[in-house]
């Protein structure tokens, strides 16, 4: 196999597509924690300290999708907004069964 220019760049966007939509999850997860956490910190525990954690993880994640590069973080829009309607699709086809199963 010959040395493509193309080919290195495609791969080079399939490894920052991939990572910016593991990172989507990840900076969902620390953005609950701080939520959570905030919601309870009136409670006795280490509150501030969990929050203060979760939101240098949301900070380093925003930072590593920001290092992903406009095109990477375009495409995973763009395929998190395609997989909507396939979810939409399958919720109303779950509803359908449990209704029919109920009667």
């Amino acid at each position: 196999m010959n040395f493509s220019g193309k080919l290195t760049d495609t791969y080079k966007l399939i490894i920052l597509l991939s990572t910016m939509c593991a990172l989507v999850a990840y900076i969902l997860s620390m953005a609950s924690g701080m939520v959570i956490a905030a919601e309870k910190i009136k409670e006795p525990g280490p509150r501030r300290k969990q929050i203060a954690i979760a939101f240098i993880g949301f900070c380093f994640a925003l930072l590593a999708i920001w290092g992903a590069g406009k095109d990477s973080v375009f495409y995973g829009l763009l395929f998190t907004l395609a997989g909507v309607p396939l979810f939409a699709m399958q919720r109303i086809r779950m509803a359908r069964e449990k209704s029919n199963e109920q009667r």
